[in-house]
């Protein structure tokens, strides 16, 4: 466990090395405030929720959790490091796990940087505030951004281009979001729809965002987790 604890410290301060990390917070809290304030018009309704924000979160992963991932294994095969990572007293499992819980990390720190927006919520509504789906939404959106960067990560993992990484988890991500939605599940038989919802990572979130942590939508979220990480470190050994 050290191990994976000192190449994810490596890894995290790395991202505050460059612009990534303060272009990626910047970015990530402008969408989300938007998204609060203006798309579900807080300061008409005074609604005492965090929905409008939440439901927003799961496309605005689609732009910033690729962008985080795309060079945390395509740069290092760029810049010829990736050798001399792998000649290191450490196994590929143990590279893949740090590399994950760095990008995670700054994930949780992009999302802990929007608590401000529940205060303002209790302190300007008239209403009672119902801490129950927002406590739910902040564990869906944990849950949400660690799936999204274990399949990112895989996409770095099989190509030496920052920018086909990019394109190829947020197209994964989507793929996974958007395949239980009603639009696509619904052209499909019942039974078929039911199964495509199941798949879905929108759909699990959705789920706990309301203020219920099924073990159903946690054991989807690990099997997601794990399968990706998997593929990650198989991409890596047979590279």
């Amino acid at each position: 466990m050290n191990a994976v604890l000192c190449v994810a410290g490596k890894e995290f301060k790395t991202y505050f090395k460059t612009p990534v990390a303060y272009v990626f917070l910047v970015v990530f809290l402008a969408l989300n405030g938007w998204a609060f304030f203006f798309l579900g018009n807080f300061f008409e309704q005074r609604a005492a929720t965090l929905r409008d924000m939440f439901g927003f979160l799961p496309w605005s992963f689609l732009f910033v959790v690729p962008a985080v991932c795309m060079k945390m294994w395509a740069e290092e095969r760029k810049i010829g490091t990736f050798e001399t990572l792998l000649t290191m007293p450490l196994s590929e499992a143990q590279i893949v796990l740090g590399k994950f819980f760095a990008a995670f990390g700054l994930i949780a720190v992009a999302l802990a940087l929007t608590f401000p927006l529940p205060v303002i919520v209790g302190m300007t509504s008239a209403a009672s505030v119902d801490f129950g789906p927002i406590v739910g939404g902040y564990i869906g959106a944990l849950f949400l951004g660690a799936a999204y960067v274990a399949i990112c990560l895989f996409a770095s993992a099989i190509t030496e281009s920052q920018i086909v990484a990019f394109i190829l988890g947020a197209f994964l991500a989507f793929a996974l979001a958007l395949i239980g939605s009603q639009s696509v599940a619904g052209i499909f038989p019942s039974a078929i729809g039911e199964f495509l919802q199941l798949l879905s990572l929108q759909t699990h979130f959705m789920n706990i965002e309301r203020g219920v942590v099924d073990s159903r939508d946690v054991i989807y979220y690990l099997s997601v987790l794990t399968f990706f990480l998997m593929l990650n470190v198989a991409a890596v050994k047979r590279r």
